[in-house]
């Protein structure tokens, strides 16, 4: 049975799958809406559907019925009277002034509803937008960190050896090469 190298094979790949630097912007850009952002956009279309029915039922309305019917009568005469009936009504209608001001009310409650949820809907996607940043900053932050302190953290061991031998040399008080010392590792 051949056996096959999984270390060339698995550099080969690393190598090609080189990663590249992604931008800020690319990355707020590309941020997939949260669970809470995708239920404040449901909530926001329902109240929107909410607010068009109440449109619709403040305004003048159309309506009609019609119904058909088979029906048996008792006369006067101890008889039995059939016959069909038919009934068709078409109008149309107007709420009156007091349930007007009222609908109209409901109207607008309906779209203060949708307005505060579209402001809620933006402060979360503000937010979203300022935890990335502030990760991005904390990660940029520590890089800079890293990069700047590489050399003082090369430089300090030489620089406390350099203490140690005036210490020894008697070219500064122990109390001073103590406190220059704990600079040293407080940097």
């Amino acid at each position: 049975m051949a056996r096959i190298p999984l270390l060339p094979l698995a550099l080969c790949l690393s190598a090609s799958l080189q990663a590249a630097p992604l931008a800020l912007d690319e990355l707020l850009n590309g941020l997939p809406p949260a669970p809470a952002e995708r239920q404040l956009v449901a909530e926001l279309a329902a109240q929107a559907a909410v607010v068009e029915q109440r449109r619709a039922e403040a305004g003048w309305q159309l309506f009609g019925a019609a119904s058909a019917g088979r029906y048996h009568e008792l006369n006067d005469s101890e008889r039995r009277d059939d016959y069909h009936g038919r009934n068709l009504a078409l109008g149309v209608r107007h709420p009156l002034l007091g349930s007007l001001h009222r609908r109209l009310a409901q109207v607008q409650s309906g779209l203060d509803e949708q307005e505060r949820q579209r402001l809620r809907l933006a402060l979360l996607r503000a937010g979203q937008r300022l935890q990335v940043r502030s990760a991005y900053a904390d990660w940029w932050r520590a890089q800079e960190e890293q990069r700047l302190c590489h050399a003082l953290a090369d430089a300090a061991p030489a620089a406390q050896d350099a203490l140690q031998a005036r210490r020894q040399a008697g070219w500064m008080l122990p109390a001073e090469a103590d406190a220059l010392r704990s600079r040293w590792r407080a940097l």
